[in-house]
């Protein structure tokens, strides 16, 4: 625990000192906000440095006159440029989403939904990524009741599978399952999602922190895939707000599984 004491002298009526009073607060939560509040700052700071630093060098060459716009060289700074405006849209629309979800801002809007539409949905938005990697899209689903926000879900299984789809070599299968299950620690029945990849696999130490906020397997693969580090972090608030668990599964060089519930009703 940390601990700020403040110490007082007493006096008597002749300005003797006759002890001392001493109040300690207990200040270890602020203290863990105020460093978590710093950390996310600065690592908001580099996520934001990155892509301006691209944005500003390429268009300053342009703009000055030192490489010209329709040459192959000032091609390639604008493409630099427009991807990396992308990654700023992005970064900031996950933040703000984030904030969100911490806040209470954005409830879910539960209404009743079939489990079979939710994951037709979601593998039909990343077919096209998936036949550009050249990578299968496989789906089990008999198609389950459930009351949930479809566009909250929606937005967790896109994830899962455009991460699975960036980190799947070629030629190789993304399977999307659905399964009603009844948990021993929860005493009654759930529906589960699993999205399973033929991928790198994520080491153990990481697969309990890879949902927190900016955490990536491997910095120098993941800005070259593409990401934020928020993505997970988005996905555990949404599974959460439903009263539901997410996991990952994964074991290095064969593939990674992850798993989220929800409650049947």
């Amino acid at each position: 625990r940390i601990i700020t004491w403040n110490n007082t002298l007493l006096r008597n009526a002749d300005n003797a000192i006759t002890g001392s009073m001493s109040i300690g607060e207990d200040i270890t939560e602020r203290f863990a906000i105020d460093r978590m509040k710093s950390e996310f700052i600065d690592i908001v700071a580099h996520e934001l440095r990155t892509p301006l630093t691209s944005i500003h060098g390429g268009l300053t060459l342009i703009t000055k006159g030192r490489v010209h716009s329709d040459s192959e060289q000032g091609q390639q700074l604008l493409q630099v440029a427009a991807k990396s405006s992308q990654q700023l849209v992005e970064l900031v629309n996950n933040i703000l989403d984030l904030e969100c979800l911490e806040s209470g801002k954005s409830p879910p809007q539960k209404q009743s939904l079939n489990t079979r539409d939710l994951t037709s949905q979601a593998t039909h938005s990343v077919q096209l990524i998936a036949d550009q990697a050249s990578v299968t899209l496989e789906v089990s689903d008999p198609g389950f009741e459930i009351i949930a926000d479809a566009h909250h879900l929606k937005q967790v299984l896109t994830h899962l599978l455009d991460n699975a789809i960036k980190f799947s070599p070629t030629d190789s299968t993304i399977w999307l399952t659905v399964d009603q299950t009844l948990p021993t620690e929860l005493g009654k029945p759930v529906i589960l999602f699993k999205v399973c990849d033929q991928g790198p696999g994520i080491p153990p130490k990481q697969c309990t922190t890879i949902f927190d906020r900016f955490m990536q397997v491997d910095s120098s693969d993941t800005r070259q895939k593409g990401g934020t580090g928020l993505g997970l972090a988005i996905c555990r608030k949404l599974i959460e707000q439903h009263g539901g668990k997410i996991w990952v599964e994964s074991t290095l060089g064969v593939g990674s599984c992850f798993y989220f519930t929800l409650p049947v009703s």
